[in-house]
């Protein structure tokens, strides 16, 4: 199983999270962010540097970390995160 550091950065009007292997000299596997945060476009954009995909999906609730975190657990095996 990999080790994982899960970094956030919020700022006001955005969330920019990254996940990198601590294992692999803390090698970056996913990065992205959520912006526009209270305003009617508010995104979601991501990259996966394992697998080459990318994505954007509108957020619409007012609770946006609970929607990242809802969005983490779905896409990556949160139990891998050993640090925030």
């Amino acid at each position: 199983m990999h080790k994982n550091l899960l970094t956030l950065h919020s700022g006001s009007l955005s969330i920019k999270f990254s996940l990198c292997d601590v294992a692999a000299n803390v090698k970056k596997e996913l990065y992205g962010k959520i912006d526009r945060i209270g305003l009617s476009d508010t995104t979601l954009t991501y990259h996966d540097l394992i697998t080459g995909k990318t994505g954007k999906e509108t957020v619409v609730t007012a609770s946006v970390s609970q929607f990242l975190i809802d969005w983490l657990k779905e896409y990556i095996d949160i139990s891998s995160v050993s640090g925030i």
